[in-house]
């Protein structure tokens, strides 16, 4: 399951297939998304069970494929465990994405109680996590769908980005 920031929750014919209808009323235009354009109008009822175990029921529409998100590199993983203070002790609070995967939903903006927020300075030291000074740009969400933390951002800082002058 991927946050993103479309408006439009969309499933991919895979999990609509395995998981059968429950049609709404169809929608007055097709989709378009980054990979191209779905004329088709047909929207469902989807519930997913967050880790709280609260169901949320949200419009669906339903696209061929929703890509791969490839895993994260090696080096990425290293430098935000060192960064972040990540140790084998709170590893497995992380969703670190070590194999790639593919996604069979994303979570539009309509849906927004299931969105990732970003964890507050409070819970990031009550969780022993340091601040990734030397990545500004990095942040730790949570997100109610799977109970993990996810990292986002880049590592250190872009030298072209900054002006010296200003």
């Amino acid at each position: 399951i991927t946050d993103t920031g479309a408006d439009t929750n969309c499933t991919d014919e895979t999990l609509r297939k395995v998981m059968g209808r429950d049609p709404l009323p169809d929608a007055m235009l097709g989709i378009k998304g980054c990979t191209g354009v779905n004329n088709n109008k047909e929207k469902d009822k989807l519930r997913l069970v967050a880790s709280d175990n609260e169901i949320t029921v949200m419009e669906s529409r339903s696209i061929d494929d929703l890509g791969y998100s490839g895993p994260n590199t090696t080096e990425f993983l290293e430098s935000i465990k060192a960064e972040l203070n990540v140790t084998e002790k709170n590893e497995s609070m992380f969703d670190l994405n070590t194999q790639g995967a593919v996604p069979r939903v994303l979570i539009g903006l309509k849906s927004g109680n299931l969105l990732a927020s970003q964890l507050t300075e409070e819970e990031r030291i009550a969780l022993n996590l340091d601040e990734p000074f030397l990545s500004p740009n990095m942040k730790i969400w949570s997100t109610p769908l799977n109970a993990k933390l996810l990292i986002t951002g880049s590592l250190g800082i872009d030298p072209e980005l900054v002006e010296l002058e200003k």
